[in-house]
């Protein structure tokens, strides 16, 4: 069934993103999301992103919004990454062909992603009015040199897409009002909270969980970077003897967490479970007793799991991170909330979760609510669109 809103006249939207599912990433499920609910509410959406896998070609793919129909996503040829930063030199290239594709009337930028900067140069892109999603800042508290050295040359190309740009949206006032990067564009900033597409959320009761011991779960999901506290968890586990921990994901720290779970003796009840589909994804999710985002900088600033988890009414455990969202969206999802890089009140808040759970205890959960109600939010995006749109 096509989901209807009013309008003059239909509305062309590119997405420039940096990534695309099944690439794992809250802003690769964002993006995902957005545009499925924005195709079956009349909009023609395509999107520009990077090849998750190493490629000298682009290539198109046709995603399925689950409403019988198609939009397609071009992959742009992504040579190599320099850390995070995904190579792309013909990125420009991609977006000229694209453009004179799909014809937009507005550019929708999810940011960070540098190769967005391509589009300061392009005439095409410069004659159409552009949103910026600002979803993260670069640089946070917790970044290292080498990234707040590279962004000195980065960040005035930075705001120049800012300064170009006619409307900002940020996903939280919280973060809208921690970041430097966005104080001098304020008056053109909206904040518009992240959702999630519920016609690609499984109905709780068909989901079959995995095997589990006898003994409470408690599930992470997401990278295994440093900025996501993954070491404080395990000490927090390390002080809860009968709690087995599953981390689901992979990344950089996965070496230095394995060395750390044999330090701390609890080989027999953590497990690394590595990359997942999106079938067993919420698998875990169903399965784990209670589900924690443990997260130390605001490089995460939403938590767009946190939503997932709560869809099937998990406890959440949820730290509260200066400057980010995180505990803004876990006090509206009934999240047990406590301060990042304490092993000590993460444990706390893991077994206060524990023993609500067992003893029905239930907070007010706010899943399906008008502040995360991704249809809603793509009506007010669509009003921004029209309201700059030339």
């Amino acid at each position: 069934m096509t989901e209807e809103i009013a309008q003059e006249k239909p509305l062309r939207v590119l997405h420039i993103g940096k990534y695309f599912p099944p690439h794992p990433g809250g802003m690769e499920t964002y993006l995902r999301d957005l545009m499925s609910v924005q195709h079956r509410q009349g909009i023609t959406v395509t999107a520009l992103v990077h090849s998750s896998n190493a490629t000298l070609k682009d290539r198109d793919i046709e995603i399925d919004p689950l409403d019988g129909t198609s939009f397609y996503v071009r992959l742009a040829a992504r040579w190599f990454n320099v850390g995070f930063i995904p190579i792309s030199p013909l990125f420009w290239l991609s977006a000229i062909r694209t453009i004179g594709r799909c014809r937009p009337d507005v550019i929708h930028m999810h940011h960070p992603n540098a190769s967005a900067i391509w589009l300061l140069l392009l005439p095409r892109a410069r004659r159409l009015s552009w949103i910026v999603h600002w979803q993260s800042d670069i640089v946070t508290p917790a970044s290292s040199w080498l990234v707040r050295y590279c962004y000195f040359f980065y960040k005035p190309l930075e705001q120049a897409l800012l300064k170009r740009a006619s409307i900002i949206c940020a996903t939280s006032q919280s973060y809208l009002e921690g970041s430097e990067a966005l104080k001098k564009h304020t008056s053109r900033v909206k904040v518009v909270p992240l959702g999630l597409d519920e016609y690609r959320l499984p109905p709780p009761h068909t989901l079959r969980p995995f095997a589990k011991p006898d003994a409470p779960v408690v599930l992470y999901l997401g990278r295994l970077a440093a900025y996501k506290g993954l070491r404080y968890l395990l000490g927090a586990i390390a002080e809860l003897p009968e709690v087995h921990c599953w981390l689901a994901g992979d990344g950089s720290e996965r070496y230095a967490l394995e060395q750390q779970v044999t330090r701390l003796g609890i080989q027999d009840r953590v497990r690394f479970i590595g990359v997942i589909s999106e079938e067993n994804k919420w698998r875990y999710l169903k399965t784990a007793d209670v589900v924690t985002l443990p997260s130390t900088d605001k490089n995460e600033a939403f938590g767009m799991v946190l939503l997932e988890a709560a869809h099937l009414k998990k406890p959440l455990v949820v730290t509260d991170i200066l400057g980010s969202a995180t505990g803004w969206v876990g006090k509206k999802l009934g999240a047990e909330l406590v301060p990042a890089k304490d092993i000590k009140a993460l444990a706390a808040g893991i077994s206060d979760a524990l023993k609500n759970h067992t003893a029905g205890k239930t907070e007010a959960r706010e899943s399906s609510s008008a502040t995360f109600d991704l249809r809603q939010q793509t009506i007010d995006i669509t009003a921004i669109y029209r309201s700059v749109s030339r």
